[in-house]
């Protein structure tokens, strides 16, 4: 076997200094376990290879002890040089006194025999690390070396900085990650043929590559000499740059295979392309207090699966290139628990809602689910050469957004009530659910408002996709008008759109929830600036407040299909009806009887309304009654295909109005 082992890099020539690592700290303020999961699934779906197949994804938490322990750390160089050089940064080190007691707590771990934990994140179904070692632009060392450095063409996908996986450092508390991915041969085969770098042998299929890297601060060694920090571990060369020093470059094939097992990096080739990625020294980097005790094998498991099914469902619904988690524990090498992820209870009102909007129109209607279209102004770009699309930028757009809306069901406990789930693009993720209590009500609603290319496919939706990523801050949780990237690249107006957004989406929602406002006497308003009185507003006490509207009216042949909703009082014992009925207008009068075949409700009981004409019963219309303390009903009817001559109507030139009573029943 060639020589493996650990490379860190002498210190510069004017002796620059590093203490914590910028881009942990700059990710400390996302500690939670759910952005760890967000960037690790995000990054796993932008790398799926385009031919449709599942991107997979498994983590597995380890526990080692005994010789499994002590075999990670023989394979993984512990002994031969990781651990001198951990007891140099806590000694001779730039870092901050916290994190030099991180170091020091490591080495306490580690000596005294504490059970090792790790964290293995492993994706099929995706790229794997091709590109040499030193390739620009290739998935190896944008990974594995650079630092905040990401494609800056590649607008539909998740990350904007390259600063996001500076996360599974800051989860590591050696502050160390080990990589390995099952290169497609081709592009193995290449590396070998441009850098004579011994890849893999002739006709090898997808041979595995294993490469490691540290984030430690700047630190001199025992005998006076400088690092300047992060080291790399792999197949050690001679370095022409620097006599007497060694080059760490990517272990490959055999060599890599042999290291596979006891470091728990080995993958499958019957598996295909992709890459494992391996925290050492897994703990939760908000956890300060070393007596607090550790997360358990269940605790780890349960907090990613939650996690992964709250922020990635519209990937895992995705019938194009679905995205399947498992969240798997072992103890040693026992595993105790594999559970596949499912999209969680919290989770699903919205999940269900963004289903019916992919299946079409009928299917939202069927489910009383409104969509409204809300205009948005994108800013004009400005020139930008590196852009492929718009080099030469474009003039400020109206693009729009799509905003779902469906009432919570009346005895819906899912924890999200009045929340708003916020989604762009194809990465398959949530950006955010936020929560806007509209009136004083306790019925409930949930809504799904999609940007950018999550909406659709047009030259305004892909101008929103480039606007709305560069909006996104390091958590990717939330648009920010204020982002230097968005402000460097866009003309003024960021902020202005982003607030018309919100008041629109508030206004939206408050017409779902309370109905249209009654329209206003001619001349109050005026009377009300001249007149002003103190209090509150709404119906007088006592009264109840009723309100109704039709969310859909379409012709279907000799028919028409209607849907709308009504709302009542809602107090324990109390019950409310509502009857309904159509009619062609007329000049003068009620006009013309329109029979309804068919009428559906969400809640309470529908039954037919009839009267007697010349000795024979007639429907006139319907009539609902709802259960005690209900807030809104949903409806959706349909009329009559075959009409009785005494209700002959003109379909083709019908004007169709509903009419609508309500009232308090009296029991």
């Amino acid at each position: 076997m060639t020589e493996t082992g650990w490379s860190f890099d002498i210190s510069t020539l004017n002796n620059f200094g590093r203490g914590a690592d910028a881009g942990i700290t700059a990710m400390q303020q996302y500690s939670r376990v759910d952005y760890l999961v967000r960037e690790t699934l995000q990054n796993c779906y932008d790398q799926k290879t385009g031919d449709g197949s599942t991107v997979s994804v498994v983590f597995s938490v380890y526990r080692l002890s005994s010789s499994s322990r002590e075999a990670f750390l023989q394979s993984s160089g512990w002994y031969e040089t990781l651990r001198d050089r951990i007891e140099d940064v806590v000694e001779r080190s730039e870092a901050p006194r916290e994190e030099r007691e991180g170091f020091r707590r490591v080495l306490e771990d580690v000596d005294s025999g504490e059970p090792l934990w790790l964290l293995k994140i492993s994706d099929y179904g995706t790229t794997g690390l091709v590109g040499g070692d030193d390739e620009g632009g290739k998935n190896f060392k944008l990974l594995c070396k650079s630092e905040i450095n990401t494609p800056s063409n590649r607008q539909n996908r998740g990350g904007n900085t390259g600063i996001g996986k500076s996360m599974y450092w800051m989860y590591s508390s050696w502050r160390t990650v080990f990589f390995s991915s099952r290169v497609p041969s081709t592009a193995a085969n290449d590396i070998r043929l441009t850098s004579d770098v011994p890849t893999c042998q002739e006709n090898e299929v997808n041979p595995l590559r294993i490469f490691a890297r540290t984030a430690f601060p700047s630190f001199r060694s025992v005998d006076g000499a400088e690092y300047f920090g992060p080291g790399f571990f792999g197949r050690l060369y001679e370095s022409p740059q620097h006599p007497g020093h060694k080059k760490a470059l990517s272990i490959w094939s055999e060599d890599a295979e042999s290291l596979g097992s006891s470091t728990k990096l080995d993958r499958d080739v019957s598996d295909g392309p992709g890459t494992s990625i391996l925290i050492t020294g897994l703990h939760h980097p908000a956890e300060t207090d070393p007596e607090s005790g550790e997360m358990g094998l269940h605790s780890w498991v349960n907090e990613i699966k939650d996690a992964a099914g709250r922020w990635f469902w519209p990937a895992m619904a995705n019938d194009d290139v679905p995205l399947s988690v498992t969240v798997e524990a072992y103890d040693n090498d026992v595993c105790v628990v594999s559970d596949p992820v499912e999209i969680p209870h919290d989770a699903r009102p919205f999940a269900d809602i963004h289903s019916r909007f992919m299946s079409g129109e009928s299917a939202l209607v069927d489910a009383g689910i409104i969509q409204e279209e809300l205009e948005f102004r994108i800013p004009a770009r400005k020139p930008d050469p590196s852009d492929e699309e718009y080099p030469d930028g474009h003039e400020a757009t109206t693009g729009a957004f799509t905003l779902l809306i469906g009432p919570a069901e009346p005895d819906s406990d899912s924890g999200r009530e009045n929340q708003t789930a916020y989604l762009r693009g194809d990465s398959g993720y949530i950006l955010d659910y936020r929560g806007r209590r509209i009136g004083r009500s306790g019925s409930g609603y949930h809504a799904v408002l999609l940007g950018g290319t999550a909406r659709g496919d047009t030259e305004e939706d892909r101008r929103m996709e480039r606007f709305l990523w560069r909006a996104e801050p390091l958590g990717h949780d939330r648009w920010d008008a204020r982002r230097p990237e968005l402000r460097s690249l866009y003309l003024n107006g960021a902020v202005t759109s982003f607030n018309t957004l919100e008041r629109t989406i508030n206004a939206r929602l408050r017409r779902f929830m309370e109905g249209d406002p009654e329209p206003l006497p001619p001349g109050t308003s005026r009377l009300g600036r001249l007149f002003r009185l103190r209090g509150r507003g709404g119906p007088p006490p006592g009264r109840p407040r009723f309100n109704w509207n039709i969310s859909s009216m379409v012709r279907d042949g000799d028919q028409w299909r209607f849907s709308g909703w009504a709302t009542g009082p809602e107090a324990d014992g109390v019950r409310w009806q509502f009857e309904l009925s159509l009619w062609q207008d007329a000049v003068s009068g009620n006009g013309t009887y329109i029979p309804v075949e068919q009428l559906r409700v969400s809640t309470g009981t529908p039954e037919r309304i009839t009267r007697m004409t010349s000795g024979q019963e007639y429907e006139i219309g319907w009539r609902c009654q709802t259960p005690s303390a209900c807030r809104r009903v949903e409806f959706q009817g349909t009329t009559a295909s075959e009409i009785g001559e005494e209700f002959l109507v003109d379909i083709e030139r019908s004007r169709v109005r509903i009419d609508m009573r309500q009232a308090v029943c009296e029991d």
